[in-house]
């Protein structure tokens, strides 16, 4: 029975791990943030099942830490990036947060543009709302 139960936990460690992509994963602030996601995400079914949130406000923000989280794993799969990009999910009606006129110059913006010197515009997401990702470039740049 024990050799049963070791073969088993052997074969899962083994053979399920390329399935899961997480040995694609090369850069280790990758994994933590796609760590730190899980446990957002853990947080948020929590709320929504207490009844803390609403369900409306849990499938905008599950959607948003879904994007990102495909964010990170492109980053983590690339080995020429050697630092990890600060990327923001944000609506149409938070981009003035960022940048002011926002709506403005984005809706004009190509993937890769830079806007204001301070934002790298990557693309837009629609998921049932419209998602803008933006990178906030270093000073450094």
């Amino acid at each position: 029975m024990k050799t049963r139960l070791f073969v088993l936990i052997f074969f899962l460690l083994c053979f399920t791990k390329p399935f899961l992509g997480q040995n694609e994963i090369i850069h280790n602030d990758a994994y933590q943030y796609l760590e730190f996601l899980r446990e957002e995400q853990a947080e948020l079914d929590f709320q929504l099942k207490h009844q803390e949130i609403t369900s409306s406000f849990y499938k905008l923000a599950s959607t948003r830490l879904s994007i990102l989280r495909n964010l990170i794993i492109n980053y983590g799969r690339d080995s020429q990036m050697n630092r990890m990009p600060e990327y923001h999910v944000v609506l149409a009606q938070e981009l003035e947060t960022l940048i002011p006129d926002g709506r403005n110059k984005l809706k004009k913006a190509k993937p890769s543009q830079i806007i204001d010197q301070k934002w790298l515009f990557h693309k837009t997401i629609t998921k049932g709302n419209t998602f803008y990702i933006l990178e906030r470039l270093s000073d450094t740049q």
